[in-house]
């Protein structure tokens, strides 16, 4: 899976025939809106307005996703602080902003909400952009309108916050079509991007049986049946903030009214569904009734109306949304706001923290309600309105109980859940390692990161991944986990700290009731790195828009891999984790170096292809700028992001990322390439050609030659970047894309391009691995506290490193003018190539691969003392890359699942004929 954030089949398969393709610049619209606003004198409460520098540190919001700045459009009342962005700054779908972005309680810094997007019968490809925001303050409200005028369909959003529903944001939308000429209105689809971030649970107000909660059907990645079947006649969408911050929240998304009025007045409620994955939340809504059918499902029937909808010139489609925000990361904290006048309840559970799941009887059996958590000493306390429940109960160790209980109007004790005994197993103190429980004898391997919401996506019937994480970090600090809780049961337990140390390992055997201390051996080092510093450079967690993970556990995560230098890419924002290191106490452990990563997706007239994935580092967080002073990047080529970076750091290291989904166009590149191309797989797609690179193809010749266009002002062309990652171990191993990069790598060094190859975990969340594949750069003094950014730069801008997932390299080329490393370049027409491969016992390493230009001229079985010695000629200047590999086996399967032990080095360059200049050999002839 890339790390790609949506794909665009929601809108391509969803109804192919109703999709438009083209955007309009939002610039040369007119400044229509659909009504007139008065700006009213503020009271002290309640704010609207725009953004300047002289009131940034009023409005300027924190928390995992804050990306508001100066420019933007700043709502309060007071208890909860809203920002819209402003038309100039781009949004997730969108060339311009006008939509709501931060989203939390003023006394706190806890924005968790990534953004909203109303999408124009249900494409990506054509959002409605806004072109105007203004603002206004009455005696009651504030508010703030954003409105477009695109194609002749007029569109008016406005964000409210009033005194009297303190924890309420309203959003009033509507939407009229001019004339017959105008865009028509088939479905309108506002989405709320969780992408991964959080857990949500679909809930019906008004009619709870037809609620789902936690269990979703996936339809993001799926056709119109997949939908179809998504769809439910639910009204609110429950969000859950991240786990693990200091200010929990949740997001209650309602959809209150959606009519369609008439010219003549009329007005008709409109069929509306939700639907929830793991990429977005959406309501769906029909700009018509269905003529036959009901309006409880999408079903044949009620598909094959669809594409005789539209909304009719003069007509007005109007919804009424509401946003209830919760202080905590619970259902309740929505539901409770909801149903603010049914009785508050009491209960206990046995265990603290322990997660509550509410389910109201209905005709049909149980349906979901709510959900809490219970405090410290297991109390909680929700609304619940008259009726029968069913109440479970659930802990960690897979324990659950459940209870019913029936409910007056007056409420009622809610009975003790006492949960069944687990055991209980202490956990090492001091030292930094990572724990990997492995179930034996019958015993299942564990989850030790469980949700306990249950919350889960289904594809075609079965959960579309397993959550389950069997591991444990611990960062040998004191804020570190004390102790799991598991089902009785035997367990095999390994411990690691990443490559450079052993493994060891302990079985043990656990009862019912029973607490013991884990005894096992603290990895020691196996091997050595003089003077190379461990790196990884594309790393994510909770500021990133897609996962919720938050920063001290990426911390700590990368402490216990023994990673050391940790280059920070969130997702179009900066984040410095330096003063959070120091205040967990791991500076003398790891340090990190802020970038971001650039996440093109929007098509344009202009850019009809996104310009990829790619990072850029080191760069300077500034607090009080949108996404803190990120690039814009939607709708340009890589080339203007490229220039807008090293304005901001002319030392800027330039990463273009996971750029081919896999070989699928190595062998026979298409006439027709395909539709359905991730948008972070650059070469896949390359920008504005819309065409796959051909590796076998010259750079000059189309389509390549995009890549060779230089901007007419600033003379930067696409491919002006410094690096591009060869391994990502988001994507699990994948030979089909590393050989594909590595044809495309080559293909660039042998045409002059002298572009690094680099290895990066593209860590996200819990169970992604960090700092692995890592790259190992050459550093003279490779102790952190002597480490200096621009030599460390300078070391992977001059290719001295090697990316790896286990085996260490050591590699030099010795000719008659002297000896050689990787990046360097040696005059030689002979030189003697030495390899030393070290590895730590529990790494395979089997096979050693010679390359000259790209082609393998050795491949060997790697000596038992991992020294290797070759005698090379040149005819002609040329490269020379070494790989290692190995075949997995335990325990390396254990502890790095998904990956495959494998090292590649940097190129060291010959000049053969010595005229001090290294000539590119260019493509063999074919």
């Amino acid at each position: 899976m890339t790390d790609r954030v949506l794909s665009p089949s929601l809108a391509a398969r969803l109804l192919p025939h109703l999709l438009a393709a083209l955007l309009v610049a939002a610039a040369t619209l007119p400044e229509t809106a659909l009504a007139a606003d008065a700006v009213e004198p503020r009271p002290q409460a309640l704010i609207a307005e725009q953004i300047t520098a002289a009131n940034a540190a009023d409005h300027v919001q924190g928390g995992l996703d804050a990306i508001g700045g100066i420019g933007d459009w700043a709502l309060s009342n007071g208890t909860l602080c809203a920002i819209v962005s402003d038309i100039s700054h781009e949004s997730d779908l969108s060339t311009t902003g006008g939509a709501l972005v931060d989203l939390g309680y003023c006394d706190r810094d806890d924005d968790q909400f990534v953004a909203k997007q109303d999408l124009r019968n249900g494409s990506i490809t054509a959002p409605l952009n806004r072109h105007r925001v203004r603002a206004s303050v009455s005696e009651d409200q504030a508010s703030i309108l954003a409105t477009s005028h695109a194609g002749g369909l007029l569109q008016e959003v406005r964000f409210t916050l009033d005194r009297q529903a303190p924890n309420r944001l309203r959003i009033s939308k509507r939407y009229r079509r001019q004339n017959d000429d105008a865009t028509d209105l088939q479905l309108l689809v506002p989405m709320l991007f969780n992408y991964q971030s959080m857990e949500t649970f679909l809930l019906s107000s008004t009619d709870p049986a037809k609620s789902t909660g936690f269990e979703h059907i996936g339809f993001s990645s799926g056709g119109v049946s997949a939908f179809a079947a998504a769809a439910q006649p639910v009204d609110t969408i429950v969000a859950l903030g991240a786990r693990d911050v200091p200010n929990p929240i949740a997001y209650g998304w309602q959809l209150g009214s959606a009519d369609l009025v008439g010219a003549d007045g009329e007005r008709v409620a409109l069929p509306r569904f939700a639907a929830s994955d793991r990429s977005a939340s959406v309501f769906v809504v029909l700009s018509e009734p269905f003529t036959f059918g009901g309006a409880d499902g999408l079903g044949t029937v009620q598909l094959l109306q669809l594409a005789l909808m539209g909304l009719e010139p003069g007509a007005v489609l109007q919804l009424e949304e509401t946003l209830w925000v919760g202080r905590d990361r619970t259902v309740a904290s929505v539901t409770d706001q909801i149903y603010a006048e049914a009785p508050r309840v009491t209960g206990k559970v046995s265990e603290g923290g322990s997660v509550i799941h509410v389910d109201q009887a209905t005709s049909a059996g149980f349906a979901p309600f709510t959900h809490t958590i219970a405090d410290a000493s297991g109390g909680y306390q929700l609304r619940l309105p008259a009726g029968r429940y069913r109440l479970t109960a659930r802990a960690a160790g897979a324990r659950s109980v459940s209870a019913e209980v029936t409910l007056s109007d007056t409420g009622a004790d809610l009975p003790l859940l006492a949960l069944p005994a687990s055991a209980r197993l202490r956990l090492p103190r001091g030292e930094p390692m990572r724990l990997v429980f492995q179930g034996r004898d019958g015993t299942d391997t564990p989850q030790l990161q469980p949700l306990l919401t249950d919350f889960r996506v289904l594809v075609d019937g079965e959960p579309d991944r397993d959550d389950r994480v069997p591991m444990v970090f611990l960062a040998g600090i004191d804020s570190d986990r004390k102790a799991v809780d598991l089902p009785p049961g035997n367990y095999r337990v390994f411990a690691t700290r990443g490559i450079e140390y052993e493994v060891t390992q302990t079985d043990v055997t656990l009862t019912a009731g029973e607490t013991r201390t884990l005894q096992i051996k603290t990895p020691t080092r196996a091997i050595e790195s003089p003077r190379q510093i461990a790196a990884d450079l594309h790393v994510h967690s909770g500021p990133s828009m897609d996962n919720g993970f938050a920063p001290t556990e990426r911390v700590r995560t990368f402490v216990a891999e023994h990673g050391e230098v940790m280059v920070a890419t969130e997702h179009e924002t900066l984040y410095d984790f330096q003063p959070l290191i120091d205040r967990m106490g791991v500076a003398e452990r790891m340090l990190t170096i802020t970038g971001t990563e650039m996440t093109g997706q929007v098509s344009t007239a202009l850019m009809p292809h996104s310009s990829g994935h790619a990072n850029f580092f080191p760069l300077q967080p500034q607090a009080d700028r949108f996404r803190r002073g990120v690039p814009a990047n939607e709708g340009r080529r890589l080339r203007d992001v490229i220039f807008d970076a090293r304005a901001a750091n002319p030392n800027v290291y330039a990463q273009l990322n996971h750029a081919r989904e896999n070989d699928h166009f190595l062998d026979a590149i298409p006439s027709d390439p395909s539709s359905d191309i991730d948008a972070g797989a650059y070469l896949d797609h390359m920008g504005p050609a819309g065409y796959p690179y051909n590796p076998r193809a010259a750079l000059t010749s189309a389509p390549n030659a995009t890549l060779l266009d230089p901007d007419p002002i600033t003379g930067i062309r696409d491919l002006d970047v410094d690096a591009m990652e060869i391994l990502n171990g988001t994507h699990d191993y994948s030979p089909t894309r590393r050989r594909a990069l590595l044809a495309d790598w080559f293909s660039l060094l042998l045409q002059g391009e002298r572009i690094a190859g680099t290895a990066n975990s593209d860590s996200h969340g819990k169970g992604q691995q960090v700092a692995l594949p890592r790259n190992m750069v050459s550093i003279d003094n490779d102790a952190l506290s002597a480490f200096n950014e621009q030599d460390f730069i300078a070391s992977l801008r001059a290719g001295r490193f090697y990316g790896t997932t286990g085996p260490l390299l050591k590699i030099s080329l010795t000719g008659r003018q002297g000896l050689a490393g990787l990046g360097d370049m040696l005059q030689a027409d002979q030189a003697e190539l030495v390899v030393r491969v070290t590895r730590a016992p529990w790494v395979p390493a089997e096979t050693l691969r010679v390359r000259v230009n790209g082609e393998v001229v050795a491949s060997v079985p790697l000596p038992a003392d991992g020294r290797y010695e070759q005698s090379l000629s040149f005819q002609a200047d040329a490269f020379v890359v070494v790989e290692v590999e190995g075949e997995p086996a335990e325990p390396y399967s254990t502890i790095f699942p998904g990956q495959r032990p494998y090292a590649f080095s940097n190129p060291i360059y010959i000049d053969a004929n010595g005229d001090g200049q290294w000539t590119p050999p260019g493509l063999p002839a074919r």
